[in-house]
């Protein structure tokens, strides 16, 4: 029977699906239009009537952050260890070959699982161009591994998921300074810790804090970059008034990473937990006796979210202890605590014109406003709706979002869906610009999923058949047409 006929039409029946998949897989961030929204100006993108100023098209945003959260990378000790003598004794070669079966399916699992995320870090930074990088914690999956399963697991967030990043080094955050423009930091990649990485404050210790230091970089530190004289302003051609003090103000973007971590009580080590408060007072001082810089514009950098009421993301307020015999301190806990919430709102309000906050740890994403009403004491917080296209009632100017104007000066909280293949593979795209008309700090956000990591597995699994079939077909056609040509000589000499 001639096997090479049958292998080709199974070649060309598997042709167009393995095509269609391997250009969405490589493909897709374009397929979705994915990009890094657009630094809109304050003036209208489009002349309205009545308007004497013409409109000016939206440019590409100066700074714009790749955000990721929560890939969770798992190891050895999640692949099962199982004792084959005594499995051999007590069931045989099937109860064997079953074991050795489900460790070599969970092994080809993590495999698989580095390269569907490095798969999406490398197709978004090629496709979008992002001038910053950030995983928002939960780099690992356990904080209870021992030195040398982290290093394992540390080496290959490095060297294949992430391949080509880099670690933010102590000679950049240990300084806090100042770097003139965003250049510089595409292969940098900023890693804020979370619970899976040093514990929550029931549990983080020296041990642990120190080896993901050495690992990832520092786990409470800040940058700013000042912007270069014309980038990314969005200045008009008209001239714009300013008073000398103004004018003298360069504006400034920070970056804040902060260790959410051990923030709430109690603790196991305090001493840790007044670093990190020390930092936080530091950095975002709650109270300032003069007005807020205009200039400033803050990013803040952490795991756990802020405190919200229980309707407003997956994750709702909860937090459990340990036991008493193992330190009281927090075991698990799903967001900040209200008064920990309100001295992080109250430091980034006090520090600058405009901020934002992106945090990871809530699996399914979340997107809020929290404000402070002149009303009401206190914050408020509430879904943060898409700013939409609309006038203001008697008004020429744009309605940038639903929330009454009163609260126009609160601070958006962006919870980053996590990039698992569970949760769709999710990356998120900021970008931050500096809008010289309103003279203050713009941010906006937006997401890119690329779907269940089986889309992955299906669409390498089948060009690797396809390859397969097109290699044997070639090979057993070659084999049979050697032999037909041997048969035909035979023929002829027997003739």
């Amino acid at each position: 029977m001639r096997l090479a006929p049958l292998l080709w039409q199974l070649f060309r029946f598997l042709l167009p699906p393995t095509l269609i998949g391997l250009t969405w897989i490589y493909t897709y961030p374009f397929l979705y239009g994915c990009s890094f929204p657009p630094a809109v100006p304050s003036e209208l993108a489009c002349h309205l009537p009545g308007s004497e100023q013409p409109g000016r098209a939206a440019e590409t945003a100066p700074f714009r952050l790749l955000c990721l959260a929560d890939p969770q990378l798992e190891g050895g000790s999640s692949v099962p260890d199982y004792e084959l003598g005594k499995t051999w004794q007590e069931q045989g070669v099937t109860g064997v070959m079953g074991r050795v079966g489900k460790r070599w399916r969970k092994q080809l699992d993590l495999w698989g699982n580095d390269r569907f995320l490095a798969h999406i870090y490398w197709m978004i930074s090629w496709w979008t161009g992002p001038t910053h990088t950030v995983v928002l914690g939960d780099l690992l999956g356990s904080q209870w591994i021992d030195d040398e399963e982290f290093e394992g697991r540390r080496r290959r967030f490095w060297e294949t998921v992430f391949k080509g990043g880099e670690m933010v080094g102590r000679g950049v955050t240990e300084k806090g300074g100042v770097e003139d423009g965003f250049g510089g930091w595409e292969r940098r990649v900023i890693a804020v810790a979370g619970n899976h990485d040093v514990g929550y404050a029931g549990d983080l210790n020296e041990e642990r804090l120190t080896r993901w230091e050495d690992g990832f970089g520092e786990v409470n530190w800040e940058v700013r970059f000042r912007l270069p004289e014309k980038d990314g302003s969005n200045e008009t051609s008209s001239t714009i008034v300013r008073s000398p003090l103004d004018a003298a103000l360069t504006p400034e973007l920070r970056l804040v990473v902060l260790n959410s971590m051990n923030l709430d009580s109690p603790t196991l080590h305090p001493h840790l937990q007044k670093d990190t408060w020390d930092f936080l007072s530091s950095t975002l001082p709650g109270s300032s006796l003069t007005k807020p810089p205009p200039n400033i514009g803050t990013i803040l950098l952490t795991h756990i979210p802020l405190h919200k009421t229980s309707s407003h993301c997956a994750d709702k307020p909860f937090t459990s202890h340990f036991s008493a015999a193992e330190g009281g301190g927090i075991r698990e806990q799903n967001l900040l605590s209200s008064s920990t919430s309100e001295v992080v709102l109250n430091g980034l309000t006090s520090t600058g014109s405009s901020a934002l906050i992106l945090d990871g740890h809530d699996h399914v994403g979340c997107d809020t406003f929290h404000y402070s009403h002149p009303e009401t004491s206190g914050w408020t917080t509430e879904p943060f709706y898409r700013p939409r296209l609309s006038l203001r009632p008697n008004n020429t100017h744009l309605q940038h979002s639903p929330i009454d104007w009163g609260r126009s000066s609160g601070i958006r909280e962006v919870t980053v869906r996590s990039m698992m293949g569970e949760y769709l593979g999710n990356a998120g795209l900021l970008s931050a610009w500096w809008d010289a008309g309103e003279e203050r700090w713009k941010f906006e956000y937006e997401s890119c999923a690329f779907g269940v990591q089986h889309i992955w597995w299906a669409g390498h699994v089948l060009a690797l058949i396809e390859g397969s079939l097109g290699l044997a077909a070639l090979v057993r056609g070659e084999l049979e047409g050697r032999r037909t040509k041997r048969e035909l000589g035979r023929e002829k000499k027997a003739q």
